[in-house]
């Protein structure tokens, strides 16, 4: 059983940075009083955020540091289970997660989600939702539980009745399923592989056994015919190399020079021609010279361009000797680059029919180590039994495997109809059924609901009236709905300690009084809450109707907003 002894938190919304502190088991009732916006539910909060790292109600985490201060958000829960003391203090501005157990700080080895899983399930032993269903009973942000899912029932009653662990182990089937699956397939994908391989193997020796002689005549055959080819393309490449030796290449490259001295005379001249005519075309025009300010005497104009004329007929005779040797160079050039064409390509030939004698002596040493590889043909059998023999060895060794594999799936399967929702925990659930609704009906009579209330394994719900109409949890009105809430969060409680699972002394019950239960409600829950008294609950009511509840609780904690902050008085 966990005894909350204690809750301590500052700068946690409205609270300032002091310690607001809440002693939890020195009192069997307790009411908690204060105004709106007080801040008497905080503690309530402060508790879940320091177990779970989650407020009860809708606030995120940034929403409940203190908005004035910004920083320093600190709960620290203080509870026990038998002999050992456990406290735990989480934090905000900085990120604080720590755990001690009688007063030792427990290291935290994994990250904080794994740190938040170990202290659920080894230590708690019951997560958020469970928490909330069996020791918290809220106005605003509670579901209540039949307001659930189907399957967010079953986790509750599971953790309830602490049949978890074959959820644990069904997923842990699954895993161990998965990786068997992968292995049968990595055999069957063995074992046709090595009865493929054995199929080929076994070929293959036979063609090694077969008659080699034939194939060694043939394959000398070959040999020859190889050798005869290269005598042959040796040959042709004798011919070619004695045309290369009949053509007799001229130095083209003298040529070349000689054309271009030539042609460079020829644009001399040509040069000399275009200045002449341009002189003879200034003297013709011109009778001033502008360079030297004085007239051009006629005389002597006439008989420069008399003299230019001469010079240009000149040139011309000289253009067409020049031209012709030009023609003569460039023809004589192009007979050199012929016979250097052709040479390119006998080369070329040559080239090529290197590469087939090349070729066909490859194939000679291809065919020679065939040869030698059928003289040791014997050894090589030897071998290839061998290694026949292994692969046998092999897929016997496979086939063994597999009979394993399918008998331990077998196994699996067996293991998986038993874990699934509708094998032992069923049959779990089903054993604790009756008493479950049994306690429910018998809260519903305490609290004057007079209504036959039943929950099936699927834990849907058939509620009958005393003249047996069937009605929904909706079809009720808030106040019926409450006491039906009730009545299942005490049945929760009491199956919890009958099995010792999810057994708390605290229960906190926020607002329950203020929303739907009128007077009579009232006091039959409270009738309810005397009956516990005696087993060790201490239960906190957070209240506005402290006029019509004050006289009937052992003790009273009020909470008042002083400034910004809030304070327990």
């Amino acid at each position: 059983m966990i005894i909350f002894t204690k809750v301590r938190y500052k700068n946690f919304l409205s609270t300032g940075n002091y310690f607001n502190e809440i002693v939890l088991d020195n009192s069997p009732s307790t009411l908690v009083m204060g105004k709106n916006g007080g801040g008497k539910s905080t503690f309530l909060d402060a508790i879940c955020f320091g177990l779970f790292g989650k407020a009860f109600r809708n606030i995120n985490k940034n929403q409940m540091i203190n908005s004035i201060n910004e920083k320093g958000t600190v709960v620290e829960i203080e509870f026990s289970i038998g002999s050992k003391e456990y406290m735990v203090r989480r934090g905000i501005k900085p990120n604080i997660f720590e755990i001690y157990l009688n007063g030792e700080f427990i290291n935290q080895s994994a990250d904080a989600r794994d740190f938040q899983k170990k202290l659920e399930k080894t230590i708690l032993k019951m997560n958020y939702k469970s928490f909330t269903q069996i020791v918290i009973l809220g106005s605003s942000s509670f579901t209540p539980f039949m307001k659930l899912s189907s399957n967010n029932r079953r986790d509750v009653i599971e953790d309830i009745l602490d049949i978890d662990i074959f959820s644990i182990m069904n997923t842990l089937l699954k895993e161990r399923s998965s990786v068997l699956k992968t292995d049968m397939s990595q055999n069957d994908y063995d074992i046709k592989s090595l009865e493929s391989g054995i199929e080929m193997k076994e070929e293959y020796i036979e063609k090694l056994k077969g008659t080699k002689q034939d194939r060694v005549e043939s394959i000398r055959k070959n040999i020859q015919d190889c050798k005869n080819t290269i005598c042959e393309l040796q040959l042709q490449i004798d011919t070619k190399m004695e045309e290369i030796e009949l053509i007799d290449v001229g130095d083209i490259d003298k040529l070349n020079s000689e054309l271009e001295k030539t042609v460079d005379i020829f644009k001399k001249m040509k040069n000399n021609k275009d200045r002449l005519k341009k002189e003879n075309k200034f003297f013709t025009e011109n009778n001033h010279c502008n360079t030297c300010h004085q007239d051009i005497d006629e005389e002597l104009s006439s008989e420069i361009i008399s003299n230019n004329e001469n010079r240009i007929t000149e040139l011309d005779s000289a253009f067409v000797e020049i031209q012709k040797m030009i023609s003569g160079v460039k023809d004589s050039i192009k007979v050199e680059q012929d016979k250097v064409d052709t040479v390119n390509k006998i080369n070329t030939e040559i080239l090529n029919l290197n590469q087939e004698i090349g070729f066909q002596n490859k194939s000679i040493e291809k065919y020679e180590k065939e040869i030698e590889f059928l003289k040791n043909k014997n050894d090589m059998i030897d071998g290839e039994y061998e290694s026949l023999n292994k692969m046998k060895e092999q897929i016997q060794e496979s086939q063994q495997s597999k009979v394993e594999f399918l008998e331990r799936n077998e196994i699996y399967n067996i293991c998986s109809v038993l874990l699934k929702d509708s094998g032992i925990k069923t049959r779990i659930i089903k054993q604790y059924l009756p008493i479950m609704n049994k306690l429910i009906n018998g809260y519903l009579n305490d609290f004057d609901f007079f209504a036959n209330f039943n929950l099936d394994e699927n834990f849907n719900e058939v509620i009958k009236s005393r003249h047996r109409d069937e009605f929904s949890y909706d079809s009720f009105s808030e106040g019926e709905k409450q006491r039906i809430d009730l009545a299942i969060l005490f049945t929760w409680r009491e199956v919890a300690r009958m099995k010792n699972s999810v057994n708390t002394n605290l229960l906190i019950l926020d607002e329950v009084f203020d929303s739907s239960l009128d007077a009579e409600g009232t006091e039959n829950f409270m009738k309810v809450m005397n009956t516990l008294e005696g087993k060790g609950l201490n239960t906190f009511v957070i209240s506005h109707k402290t006029d019509l509840l004050a006289d009937k609780f052992d003790k009273q904690i009020k909470f008042e907003k002083i400034g910004n902050f809030s304070h327990k008085k």
